[in-house]
């Protein structure tokens, strides 16, 4: 079980890709929200999804039982529970009064509260992927992390996007418009997180957008939902040549895909670092008041591509960039310059 966030879904898949690979006779359910199981792209034969929908029909205390009742009883032999919140809590007691032996992640919380204690003094914590791979190594499930990519063994289907400019190296099948010859490298950003402290202020990722925009060889893909944050990239779209916006055009799926295609992703702390690392591509990632100690870093992702402000002892402030900023003018972001992610973006397409 693990019901949300976003990226904390999409940490879970290297693990249990590799452990139903391991063990291809045990069947593994991922119970998980409906609009995140098209994340479960090319799954092994024996990983299935089960939809609850924590925002609507199973939001509520007795939905939730009644949820877990209409399960048949010894359907789960094992649950895994890698959320630990009330709502998986729930659901693990009933099924666990069904027969079910249940195991549920450790978050730490005392080493997390030390982290975020502002002395100054951080060691990091164990990666979160690997405390999801414990949790299943408690429940006898042997296994290694073996997972590399979701299309390490399929490539992305790209039929949805002909539309937009590729790279003929790596899909020499396509036919990409005129234009497309004219891009050497393709490049993703995604500005946006959950919360404001973990955002890089916009007017820089603009400046960034504008100096890539000006060499006139690389392509950029802008990611974001709905709504505002789709209306501020298709004003930049507008704005800047070889830009497209990606916001409200594709699914989960389909933009996980255009991922996989990209030389690189800029992202901040969010769904997007994640979903990058589940395609196989590198991210230069930008950190305010959340830190890669707390475990986060996107999977197979290198500490050299962190881009952060050093030397802050205020940071990190948070876990998960909700809390208010200690210091009420957010220095950890202001110390982020353009000119730090661009050396970032040059040291990875020329490596």
């Amino acid at each position: 079980m693990r019901l949300s966030a976003i990226g904390d879904v999409a940490m879970c898949i290297p693990v249990i890709y590799s452990a139903a690979r391991s063990n291809p006779g045990i069947s593994f359910t991922v119970m998980t929200q409906p609009f995140l199981q098209s994340l479960f792209i090319n799954a092994p034969a024996n990983v299935h999804t089960m939809p609850i929908d924590i925002k609507g029909g199973q939001h509520s205390f007795p939905s939730l039982v009644k949820y877990a009742s209409a399960i048949p009883s010894r359907r789960f032999d094992t649950v895994v529970d890698l959320h630990n919140v009330i709502r998986t809590r729930i659901i693990g007691l009933m099924l666990s009064l069904k027969g079910a032996k249940l195991f549920t992640l450790e978050k730490n919380r005392k080493e997390r509260k030390q982290l975020v204690s502002g002395s100054g003094k951080i060691s990091p914590l164990p990666p979160v992927i690997s405390m999801y791979a414990d949790t299943l190594h408690r429940a006898g499930i042997k296994f290694d992390i073996s997972f590399t990519s979701l299309f390490a063994e399929k490539a992305p289907d790209m039929a949805v996007f002909t539309d937009m400019p590729w790279s003929a190296r790596k899909f020499p099948s396509l036919t990409p418009p005129a234009s497309a010859g004219k891009y050497r490298h393709f490049i993703g950003i995604a500005p946006f997180a959950a919360h404001d402290r973990k955002m890089w202020p916009l007017f820089k990722t603009e400046k960034l957008i504008s100096l890539l925009s000006d060499r006139h060889d690389t392509c950029i893909y802008l990611f974001g939902s709905k709504g505002n944050e789709q209306k501020v990239l298709e004003d930049w779209q507008a704005k800047y040549s070889g830009v497209i916006s990606m916001a409200g055009r594709a699914g989960l799926a389909a933009e996980v895909s255009l991922i996989a295609t990209l030389d690189l992703i800029v992202s901040m702390d969010s769904a997007n670092m994640h979903f990058a690392s589940l395609a196989g591509t590198r991210v230069i990632s930008v950190w305010g008041a959340t830190h890669p100690y707390a475990g986060f870093l996107g999977f197979g992702q290198k500490e050299e591509d962190v881009v952060q402000a050093e030397g802050l002892a205020c940071r990190p402030c948070s876990i998960f960039g909700q809390k208010p900023c200690r210091s009420g003018n957010m220095e950890c972001m202001s110390m982020v310059t353009t000119d730090m992610v661009l050396k970032k973006i040059d040291a990875a397409l020329k490596g």
